[in-house]
C-alpha cells in the first residue's frame, strides 16, 4: 500500500505510524478498529450526519451482494485489469465497498483506496476487506497527494473533475459508470405517470485534457425477489421524490424484472 494520503489540515503527506496517520506538522488521525481513517474536516460541512443512513446501506448491501449489479462489476474489472494489472486505484463514492471488494479479489496486485462521505459505508467496506484503505472524506477535497493515482473511477457517484485531475498521474485513467436511457425503466413506470426522455450526453465529461478511449454499454435484466425491489428503490434518488402511496405500492411487490442499462466511459489524462 502506497503512502498517498495527505493531511486535510496542512496538505503534507500522511504516513502510517502505529495506529495513526501523521504528517510532518504532527497532525494526527487515528486508524479505527475496522482499519479506516476519518479525514473529513468538520468545517467542510454544516451537517452532522453524512451520506446514507443505516437503512439505505442495508438496502444497498442486499442489492449489491445478491448479485443484481454483478455484470457491472465484472465489466468494470475487465476494463481496469486490461489497462494495467498493477495500479494505484481510487473509488470515489465507494459506499459499502462492493465494487472495490470485487476488483481486489479478482486482481490483488494493485493498491486500492475508497473514499466516501458516509462513515457507516466506509466502516462496512473496511469490515469486508482489510486489503483496501478506506477514508471518510469528500470528493470536493480528495485526501490524496498530487499526481499519486493511476486510475480513478466512480459508479453512479459525482466527481469533482478538477480534484480528480489534481491527484491523477499524467497518462492515468478516469472511469465513469453512469445510468443509460433505459436504466431501471420498469421501476420508473411504477413511480411516474410520465417519464421524461433525458439527454444522456450529460454523462459525458467535457475536459480538454481528458480523451475518451473506450465506452461500453452494460445491459442486463435482473429478477428481483423478496424485498429487493424496495431495496433497489431506496438506492435511487426516486425514493426521496416519491410519496407514501408510491412507497407502499412498491413495498408489496415481491417479484419483478428490472432492466440494468449503464454506460462505462474510460478517459485518458493526456
Amino acid at each position: 500500500m502506497n503512502d498517498i494520503l495527505k493531511c486535510p489540515v496542512c496538505e503534507k503527506q500522511l504516513r502510517k505510524v502505529n495506529n495513526a496517520y501523521l504528517c510532518d506538522n504532527k497532525h494526527s488521525f487515528d486508524i479505527s478498529k475496522k482499519g479506516y481513517v476519518n479525514l473529513l474536516q468538520s468545517q467542510t460541512s454544516k451537517v452532522k450526519i453524512h451520506g446514507d443512513s443505516n437503512a439505505m446501506l442495508q438496502a444497498r448491501k442486499s442489492i449489491l451482494y445478491n448479485g443484481y449489479y454483478k455484470l457491472i462489476s465484472q465489466k468494470l474489472n475487465d476494463i481496469i485489469i486490461k489497462l494495467n494489472p498493477k495500479q494505484t486505484i481510487v473509488d470515489i463514492g465507494s459506499g459499502i465497498g462492493y465494487y472495490l471488494d470485487m476488483l481486489e479479489q479478482s486482481n490483488p496486485n494493485s493498491s486500492y483506496y475508497g473514499i466516501d462521505i458516509s462513515k457507516n459505508g466506509v466502516r462496512e467496506g473496511s469490515k469486508n476487506n482489510e486489503n483496501i484503505l478506506y477514508t471518510v472524506g469528500t470528493n470536493n477535497k480528495l485526501p490524496y497527494l498530487n499526481k499519486s493515482v493511476d486510475i480513478i473511477y466512480a459508479v453512479f457517484s459525482p466527481m469533482n473533475i478538477a480534484e480528480c485531475l489534481r491527484v491523477l498521474k499524467k497518462g492515468g485513467y478516469l472511469i465513469t459508470v453512469s445510468p443509460n436511457r433505459n436504466h431501471l425503466m420498469e421501476l420508473k413506470r411504477i413511480i411516474y405517470t410520465e417519464i421524461t426522455d433525458k439527454d444522456y450526453q450529460v454523462n459525458e465529461i467535457k475536459e480538454i485534457s481528458l480523451t475518451k478511449i473506450d465506452s461500453k454499454i452494460v445491459l442486463d435484466v435482473v429478477h428481483l425477489v423478496g424485498n429487493d425491489l424496495y431495496n433497489l428503490f431506496m438506492m435511487t434518488p426516486h425514493f426521496w421524490k416519491s410519496g407514501l402511496d408510491v412507497k407502499e405500492k412498491i413495498a408489496i411487490i415481491k417479484e419483478y424484472d428490472v432492466t440494468i442499462d449503464t454506460v462505462i466511459n474510460v478517459y485518458k489524462y493526456q
